[in-house]
């Protein structure tokens, strides 16, 4: 969502992904590729229940991109 925020429309999922690991800290990269690598098969990674040390990755992994998408936007010229 950064990504989108940053170049001002929605694009892909995998776009996304590749400019998050392109872009953001490389700390990151794992949590990325691990959740692209999952797609293949939701409907089963759906009912296995998360990896803690994943989930807890994730929310700081959100925690991140609130923080990088706040400064973006406080770094925009007010119209």
């Amino acid at each position: 969502m950064l990504h989108d925020l940053r170049r001002g429309y929605p694009g892909s999922k995998r776009e996304d992904a590749e400019w998050a690991n392109a872009v953001l800290d490389p700390v990151w990269s794992g949590l990325i590729d691990g959740a692209w690598y999952g797609r293949p098969d939701p409907a089963r990674k759906v009912k296995e229940p998360a990896d803690p040390g994943d989930f807890e990755r994730t929310l700081e992994f959100v925690d991140y991109i609130m923080q990088e998408s706040r400064l973006y936007i406080g770094s925009k010229d007010p119209e």
